[in-house]
Formats: C-alpha cells, sequence, structure tokens
C-alpha cells in the first residue's frame, strides 16, 4: 500500500504544474537518462549475481560452471557500456 500510495503522489506532482514549480521536477533529457542507466543497471546485475551465488550456496549447489548466463550478463553489459561511451 506504501508503494502504491508513494507512486501516486509521485505522478500528481510530476503531472500538477504548480507542484512542478514548487518540487523543482523537470522531464530529463537522453544524457541524463544514459546517466541514470550507467548507474543502476550495474548495481542490479551485481545484486542479482549475488543472489544466484548465494542461493547455489544455501542450497548446497556449488557448481559454480553452471553461472555461465551471468558471465554473458555482464559481457553483455559492458559490451553495451562501451559502445554507448
Amino acid at each position: 500500500m506504501s508503494v502504491c500510495a508513494s507512486q501516486i503522489l509521485m505522478r500528481f506532482v510530476y503531472v500538477n504544474s504548480l507542484l512542478q514549480q514548487v518540487f523543482q521536477v523537470t522531464p530529463l533529457n537522453g544524457e541524463e537518462w544514459m546517466a541514470v542507466m550507467k548507474i543502476s543497471i550495474p548495481v542490479i546485475l551485481l545484486d542479482e549475481t549475488l543472489k544466484f551465488v548465494a542461493r547455489k550456496y544455501a542450497e548446497g549447489q556449488q557448481k559454480y560452471y553452471e553461472c555461465q548466463w551471468i558471465v554473458i550478463m555482464w559481457m553483455t553489459f559492458f559490451g553495451i557500456s562501451f559502445v554507448l561511451l
């Protein structure tokens, strides 16, 4: 409920022109969105990697050779990062 309430309030601030001025809200341009992606995607990938390793360790499956999808995921991220730089 709190997540839904905060989303509704944020959208209300973004749509209402008076509240846009009060909170100094402006739309992001393409360069700013790229900065957001460059910062957030590695965090998500790292978190998913740690969850995968922890899950395998907790289940007693220490077969790290099954982690090829993690390597592919990180290679894809770095490949995209170098192309976008």
